[in-house]
C-alpha cells in the first residue's frame, strides 16, 4: 500500500504542475496536452443487453443489420462541467473508435491522455452526423440511426465512467441499452418443443404511437431454439427460449385509460404475453417495464408450472450442468434432473446457481478426481457466489481418503462455502485484470492485493436450499463432513447459510477402515465446521451425524459442542448461529438459541415475484422462503418452492 501512496503522490504532483493547463482556459488548444496518463479503456456489457449477444466486444466493429452502423462514438468532458450539465467544452467530441482485443481505441490508434478529472461517455453504434451536444437533454436523444428516430430498428447503447490519472490505466466502459427492455419467455417440456408458427411476444405493445412516432419495435428472435436442447435429455427436459426487445416510453397520466394502457409499455395481468398458431400465454401479474432491465417468464407445458428464470442461461439436464462454466457464471435450472452415474464435483464455482426448487437426483460420488479436497455437488464456491433454491434428493457420497493429511471438506451441496483463494486462483485473477504491458509490478501487485481483499469481504451465500435423505460415509483424517456443507467460511473469506435445512439420512466417519481414525475430524448433521468467518441463520436438521464405530486408533469426531447440540455443526470461536434447530434421534426439536426462530411464514404463491419478473429471491427478504410450520415430518417448516 505504501507503494501505491508513493505512486499516487507522484501523480498528484504532476496534476499540480498541469493545473494551469487544465483549468485556466475556457477553450482547449488545438493540440491536446500530451502529458498525464494514457487512457486504457476496456469494454464490457451485461448479459441482459443485446450487445452481449454479439458474442464479444470486438463484434462491435462489425456493421449492424442495417449494414452501415458500427464502432463507437467517444466523448470526454471535464467532470466538473459534466456534473453541471455543461457539455459545451468537451476534451474529445464524437471520436470514432473501434475495439481491439477488448480495448476501446481511436481508429488511428493514437493514445488519449488523461490529465484531469474526466467523465467519459460513449455511444454504440457510431453516428458521424451527430451535431454538438451542449447539454444532457441533447445527449439523451443521441440519434443512433442516420435518419428518422421513429424508424430506428437498432437499440442505442451508452456507457459512462469517471476517471483521473491515477486510475486511467484500468478504466472500464460498461455498455447498457437506452430506452429499452428485454423480454424472455421460456417453454419447457418432456418432449421436443416445436418451432412455433408466427410467434409474437407482447403483440399489443408492438405498435407505433401516433402522437410521438415512437416505433417500439420488438425485434423478436422468434426461431431461436435453446442451445442445450438435447435430442435425448437424461432426466431433464427440452427448452425453447423466445426473446424480444421493446422500447421503453415515458409513463403518462393516461396509462390507466383502457385505450391507452400500452402507451407506457406496462404489462398488465391478463395481457397477451405470447401468441403463436399453437399456443397462447397470458401475463400472470402486472409488470412495470424499466429501462435496461430483463424480464423473464417460464412455463412448463406438461405440468402447467409457472416459474421465473433468474438467468438467461438454462440448466436442462445433467450434461448442461456438468458442462457449465465455473467462472462468473449465472444459471437457472428449469426442471428436475437426474445426474445418473458417477458425478464429478464442480471444482471451483464463482457465480450464481438458482435451482428453482427443481429436484436434483442421482448424485453419487464414490471416486473423485485425484487431489480434490472439497467434495459435493459443488466442490467449493468462492468470492461472493450464491447457491439458492437447490433441492438435492437422496445424494450418496462414499469415499476413502486414506492417509491424506490435508483438510478435507465434504457436503452433499458443497464441500466448502467460500474458501480463501489459492495460488492458482490468484494467478487467474491477475490474468483477468487485462492491464497494459509495462506497468510496474509493484502497482500490479497492489491492485491484485486490493482486489483479493475485496473478494474476501464478499460472503458466499447458500439460501433456501434443501438436502433430503443423504447417505454419506467418509474415511480418512482431518475430515469436515456435513449433510449440506463440509466447511462454512475460511480464515479470511466469509460464508453465510440462511433459510436451509437437511432431512434424515446418515453421516458416518471411519466406520470400518483402520486409519488413524477420526484424528482431527468434525461431523455435523447440517455442517461439518462453521468457522469464525461463518454464519448460519434460520436453518435446521433432522440428520444425525453418527459417531465412529471404530475409534481405538484415535478420537471420535466432534458431533456436538458446548453450545450446539445433537451434531448440528462443530464451530470455531466467533462462529455465528442464529435461530437454528436440530433434532434428537426421536425427532424432537431441540432449539439451539434461546429465542424462538422467526420463520416469517409466507402465505402467497410460488414462484415469488420480487422485482417484477426477475425473481430476485436473494434480495434479503426472508419472509419469502418459509411456507408452513406443519410439514409432513413433524413440526418443521418447509420452503416456499416445496409448494
Amino acid at each position: 500500500m505504501n507503494h501505491i501512496l508513493r505512486y499516487t503522490g507522484r501523480i498528484l504532483f504532476l496534476l499540480l504542475c498541469l493545473l494551469p493547463i487544465a483549468c485556466s482556459d475556457d477553450t482547449l488548444p488545438d493540440d491536446k496536452p500530451q502529458t498525464g496518463e494514457p487512457l486504457n479503456l476496456s469494454v464490457s456489457f451485461g448479459a441482459m443487453t443485446r450487445v452481449a449477444e454479439l458474442g464479444s466486444p470486438d463484434a462491435m466493429n462489425e456493421a449492424t443489420e442495417s449494414g452501415t452502423l458500427k464502432n463507437v462514438g467517444l466523448y470526454i468532458y471535464y467532470t466538473d462541467d459534466y456534473k453541471k450539465g455543461d457539455l459545451t467544452r468537451p476534451y474529445i467530441r464524437n471520436l470514432e473508435c473501434h475495439i481491439v482485443g477488448g480495448q476501446l481505441k481511436p481508429l488511428t490508434d493514437e493514445a488519449i491522455y488523461i490529465y484531469d478529472r474526466m467523465t467519459i461517455v460513449a455511444f454504440y453504434p457510431y453516428n458521424a452526423n451527430v451535431g454538438k451536444l451542449t447539454n444532457k437533454s441533447e445527449e439523451e436523444k443521441y440519434p443512433i440511426t442516420m435518419g428518422d428516430y421513429s424508424q430506428q430498428t437498432y437499440i442505442p447503447y451508452r456507457a459512462q465512467l469517471e476517471t483521473n490519472p491515477t486510475i486511467a490505466y484500468a478504466a472500464k466502459l460498461h455498455f447498457a441499452p437506452k430506452h429499452t427492455a428485454k423480454i424472455e419467455v421460456v417453454f419447457v417440456s418432456a418432449t421436443p418443443i416445436p418451432n412455433y408458427t408466427n410467434p409474437q411476444l407482447l403483440p399489443a405493445i408492438d405498435t407505433v404511437n401516433a402522437s410521438t412516432g415512437d416505433h417500439r419495435e420488438q425485434m423478436i428472435d422468434g426461431n431461436t431454439l435453446y442451445p442445450k436442447n438435447n435430442t435425448s435429455p437424461l432426466g431433464g427436459c427440452y427448452a425453447r427460449q423466445y426473446t424480444a426487445y421493446i422500447w421503453k416510453t415515458k409513463t403518462t397520466d393516461s396509462h390507466h385509460d383502457t385505450n391507452e394502457k400500452h402507451n407506457d409499455n406496462t404489462i398488465r395481468q391478463g395481457d397477451l404475453l405470447f401468441k403463436s398458431d399453437e399456443i397462447t400465454l397470458f401475463a400472470s401479474q402486472n409488470v412495470e417495464i424499466s429501462e435496461d432491465r430483463i424480464y423473464r417468464y417460464g412455463y412448463n407445458i406438461n405440468t402447467g408450472e409457472v416459474f421465473i428464470p433468474t438467468s438467461t442461461e438454462l440448466i436442462v439436464d445433467a450434461t448442461s450442468l456438468q458442462a457449465m462454466s465455473l467462472n462468473d457464471h449465472s444459471v437457472y435450472q428449469v426442471c428436475d434432473i437426474n445426474l445418473s452415474g458417477e458425478w464429478t464435483p464442480l471444482k471451483t464455482f464463482k457465480g450464481s446457481y438458482d435451482g428453482g426448487g427443481h429436484k436434483i437426483t442421482g448424485l453419487k460420488i464414490t471416486n473423485p478426481p485425484t487431489g480434490l479436497l472439497e467434495v459435493g455437488l459443488f466442490g467449493r464456491i468462492i468470492a461472493g457466489s450464491t447457491l439458492r433454491n437447490i433441492n438435492l434428493e437422496n445424494p450418496i457420497i462414499e469415499l476413502d481418503f486414506g492417509t491424506n493429511k490435508d483438510t478435507i471438506a465434504v457436503g452433499a451441496l458443497c464441500g466448502r462455502n467460500n474458501k480463501d483463494l489459492d495460488e492458482a486462483d490468484k494467478e487467474a485473477l491477475k490474468a483477468s485484470l487485462n492491464l497494459p504491458a509495462g506497468m510496474s509490478e509493484v502497482v500490479v501487485q497492489a491492485l491484485l492485493d486490493e482486489l483479493i481483499a475485496g473478494l474476501s469481504q464478499s460472503p458466499c451465500n447458500i439460501i433456501a436450499c434443501r438436502v433430503n435423505n443423504p447417505e454419506i460415509k467418509i474415511s480418512g483424517q482431518n475430515l469436515r463432513v456435513g449433510t449440506l456443507c463440509g466447511i462454512n467460511g475460511d480464515e479470511e473469506s466469509k460464508g453465510n447459510i440462511t433459510d436451509a435445512y437437511a432431512l434424515w439420512g446418515t453421516i458416518a466417519l471411519n466406520g470400518t477402515t483402520p486409519h488413524d481414525n477420526n484424528k482431527d475430524c468434525n461431523a455435523g448433521g447440517f455442517c461439518g465446521l462453521n468457522t469464525a468467518k461463518g454464519q448460519i441463520k434460520r436453518c435446521y436438521t433432522t440428520s444425525i451425524a453418527a459417531a465412529a464405530a471404530n475409534t481405538t486408533a484415535g478420537t471420535p469426531p466432534v458431533t456436538t459442542t458446548k453450545e450446539y447440540a445433537d451434531g448440528f455443526a462443530a464451530s470455531e470461536k466467533g462462529a455465528i448461529f442464529t435461530e437454528c434447530y436440530s433434532s434428537s434421534p426421536t425427532a424432537t426439536a431441540t432449539l439451539f438459541s434461546k429465542k424462538q426462530p422467526d420463520w416469517n411464514i409466507y402465505t402467497g404463491k410460488w414462484p415469488v415475484y420480487i422485482n417484477d419478473w426477475n425473481g430476485d429471491s436473494a434480495s434479503g427478504n426472508h419472509s419469502y422462503f418459509w411456507q408452513s410450520l406443519n410439514a409432513t415430518n413433524g413440526e418443521y417448516p418447509q420452503l416456499v418452492w416445496e409448494r
